[in-house]
């Protein structure tokens, strides 16, 4: 009888070890002013966001992943294959079209992707793929994403905390977006292992805010917060690029920096833009280049939108204004 009891609990070790993890995200839901975030610290998210930047795709991933790649996980042939596999799974979809509403999520890595075969987010050979790519990345991630942790417990304090303080400023932003009901997204929160690299997105209805000590998250937060409340307004904000010769992506994300960090910096100690601005141009970075014109667009329509939401103007009172401002430069 001994023996049955050991062979049971036995089995039911190895059934524990084989099964596919539930996740142990934690997630609370935060109003910062009409914007409710959802905020979580899930681990598939993480794997996946960190995979996705690691895999260099777009010019738009931030790089400071590459660079820590490079000089820490000695990847080798097998991971480069994988990366390149999501790298070309991510450029025939595209920013915001399955891939983050499938794996920006709370669920397991397994779960996920069965999920997303279901609700159709992506193909079943996408699914498969990628379960595969992120099942064999989350190992190799984990230990710098335990020693983490701790950061991004000590952001989401804080943004509990801080809540009386942020949301006056988010109310700014909801009333200038003319956003009529409350808006709710998930924010993911996910550590960033080089310092002074942090950054953030919102693609696919979701937000992630990269953790780190330097640069400070909660401006970052701020810039991502505009873009989901101005996300209605994307067409609006395409026809006006159009117009001055700009993409779409420089003019929309020269609007957000223009509040964050243009506005939300403390200017009598330092002014981010201008600071930004200037390196890339002593590398020799040509004012043609994207992110050159993204701050270079921030620092002419600060004045703009700083006098807009002081005033209580909305989007549509502005835009004409900022066009009018830039028309004037050359972006060629």
């Amino acid at each position: 009888m001994a023996r049955l009891k050991i062979a049971a609990l036995s089995l039911l070790i190895t059934l524990v070890l084989i099964t596919p993890s539930a996740s142990n995200a934690q997630t609370r839901k935060l109003d910062l002013g009409g914007l409710i975030v959802s905020v979580s610290d899930s681990r598939t998210a993480q794997v996946f966001h960190i995979v996705d930047q690691m895999s260099d795709w777009d010019s738009a991933v931030h790089h400071g992943y590459v660079r820590w790649a490079a000089k820490t996980l000695n990847l080798g042939l097998e991971d480069r294959k994988l990366l390149q596999k999501h790298a070309e799974m991510r450029r025939a979809r595209g920013w915001g079209n399955g891939f983050e509403q499938a794996f920006y999520v709370d669920d397991s890595i397994e779960v996920a992707a069965e999920r997303a075969v279901e609700n159709k987010l992506i193909s079943a050979d996408e699914a498969a793929a990628e379960k595969t790519i992120l099942l064999h990345f989350a190992p190799m991630l984990s230990e710098m994403l335990n020693r983490n942790a701790p950061q991004l417990a000590a952001f989401r304090k804080r943004l509990e905390a801080e809540g009386k303080k942020i949301a006056p400023i988010v109310r700014k932003l909801v009333r200038f977006s003319e956003t009529q009901e409350t808006i709710s997204v998930p924010l993911f929160l996910v550590p960033n292992p080089e310092e002074g690299s942090g950054g953030g997105g919102f693609n696919g209805g979701r937000l992630v805010v990269e953790i780190q000590k330097e640069p400070d998250p909660l401006p970052i937060l701020f810039h991502e917060c505009l873009h989901a409340l101005l996300w209605q307004h994307k067409e609006a904000i395409r026809a006006a690029a159009e117009s001055l010769g700009l993409s779409w992506g420089a003019l929309n994300e020269g609007i957000a920096h223009a509040f964050s960090p243009g506005i939300t910096d403390d200017l009598r100690e330092s002014d981010s833009l201008a600071e930004r601005l200037t390196r890339n141009l002593q590398k020799g970075t040509p004012a043609s280049d994207r992110s050159a014109q993204q701050y270079m667009i921030a620092l002419l329509i600060r004045p703009l939108l700083r006098s807009a939401l002081e005033r209580g103007e909305t989007f549509r009172d502005f835009l004409p204004k900022a066009i009018v401002k830039l028309r004037n430069f050359s972006w060629h």
